[in-house]
């Protein structure tokens, strides 16, 4: 729920009272909140949230003799006095597929380990954790993640900042939905139906006010792979167009429907 009411904020900068404070944005998720429009995105169990877990790989980079200063003072370190450290570049690769059924709707990055994602670094400035825009496939993703932990050994003792390189955690979330629960169509009033959906032996497309303009059907597998089309004739055209399933797997498939005003498309489960 959390995600989903951070992604219904408002900016906060439209608050008289706090307009002060900074945008609502995927780090801070600061902002007024529309509950109407949170509560009508939640629709479990058709969309969920997946928390990320350990990352897939894990690399680092060593840069030594560097010299940095903070912008404030933190625990033994003043502001503004130049230290010698040696910095760690440490990159985080998350690689999550999920079954076929599943659709990725949504990216959502979290937290740091030792202080929140929305703080910035003393040293760099930044945001201790940085997120790479991640690579989204239908119902895959890929996310990398770089954070930067530095090492002072001219201190007595010896001290890291913010944390040891070992202690670095990042983690993201992801708004999921569930295809065969609760199939997605795109259409609007006016435009073709499919059922049932989820379909068994068959399935039926119902063109409706399209049946004059209806040029081809396709059909494709979530993978993208043509697996019907159909020719459609002004002298053969009629109101419903009946499709057998026995040559086809169970999964997720779309449905394109052809007119001389463009594509439609809509989603189709079948589960024999």
């Amino acid at each position: 729920m959390e995600f989903l009411i951070e992604r219904n904020a408002t900016p906060i900068n439209s608050d008289p009272i706090v307009g002060s404070l900074p945008d609502v944005n995927d780090y801070t998720g600061h902002g007024l909140i529309d509950a109407d429009a949170t509560i009508g995105n939640f629709r479990y169990p058709i969309t969920r949230i997946y928390h990320s877990n350990a990352p897939t790989s894990k690399s680092f980079t060593h840069n030594s003799g560097e010299t940095v200063s903070f912008e404030k003072n933190a625990g033994d370190f003043e502001a503004g006095v130049p230290y010698t450290a040696e910095r760690r570049e440490i990159v985080f690769t998350f690689e999550i597929q999920f079954d076929p059924t599943t659709e990725i709707i949504e990216f959502w990055p979290r937290y740091y380990n030792c202080v929140g994602v929305s703080d910035n670094n003393l040293i760099s400035k930044e945001y201790h954790a940085q997120f790479d825009s991640p690579i989204l496939g239908s119902n895959e993703i890929t996310v990398m993640a770089v954070a930067n932990t530095w090492y002072f050994p001219t201190l007595s003792p010896p001290q890291w900042y913010p944390v040891h390189p070992d202690q670095v955690r990042v983690a993201f979330s992801l708004l999921i939905q569930d295809v065969t629960l609760g199939v997605n169509n795109l259409n609007s009033e006016g435009d073709f139906r499919i059922y049932p959906n989820p379909a068994g032996a068959e399935f039926s497309i119902d063109l409706g006010d399209l049946n004059d303009d209806c040029e081809k059907i396709e059909l494709y597998s979530i993978e993208g792979k043509q697996v019907y089309s159909r020719n459609i004739s002004k002298t053969d055209a009629v109101d419903k167009y009946t499709i057998s399933t026995r040559n086809l797997n169970n999964g997720v498939y779309v449905c394109r429907v052809f007119t001389s005003e463009g594509i439609l498309e809509s989603k189709l489960v079948i589960v024999n």
